[in-house]
């Protein structure tokens, strides 16, 4: 993927020598509330988890989780990206962003230069996104990026039922 360039951020695809990154972001307690607990203790197992995730959803379909780099500083802050999950008949719109760095608008810059850049690049007409009942804020974003809730879904093998929300991209 080519990199995308906002106000203040730069996404990037994920690299294998983002595990230390990785691994410090998908242990942060929101992640494990919201997203869940993926059980990657180590670097070597946060590579692995690189691997055999992000970066093979990227090699299978050309898009994916994409890195958020503060563009001044070149320090990583967070991920946001499109991928297809099992259960959804859509790409899914996902974003997580380490602790210091919420409620400063830039997941909601780097998910408005996602949306306009890959939907465009892959031709995307409708693109999801899912989250727990409880998670205010990523609801409040997905309502401000113009996602409208449709129901619930409950994702296979996943117990937890989670909100459903779309956005027409050509309305």
């Amino acid at each position: 993927m080519k990199p995308i360039q906002t106000e203040r951020l730069t996404l990037t695809s994920l690299q294998a020598g983002d595990a230390g990154f990785l691994l410090a972001l998908i242990n942060t307690p929101s992640w494990i509330r919201y997203i869940g607990d993926r059980q990657v203790h180590t670097v070597h197992e946060a590579r692995t988890y690189l691997l055999k995730g992000p970066l093979q959803h990227e090699l299978d379909h050309g898009y994916g989780m994409r890195k958020m780099i503060l563009t001044e500083t070149g320090i990583p802050i967070g991920i946001c990206g499109l991928v297809c999950r099992e259960g959804l008949p859509l790409p899914d719109l996902g974003f997580a962003l380490l602790p210091e760095y919420e409620q400063n608008g830039f997941a909601f810059e780097a998910a408005r230069a996602v949306l306009a850049e890959d939907t465009r690049t892959w031709n995307m007409k409708k693109v999801s996104a899912i989250t727990t009942l409880e998670n205010n804020r990523s609801i409040a974003l997905l309502h401000r990026l113009g996602f409208v809730q449709n129901g619930e879904v409950q994702l296979p093998d996943q117990e937890e039922v989670l909100q459903y929300f779309f956005l027409d991209l050509l309305s």
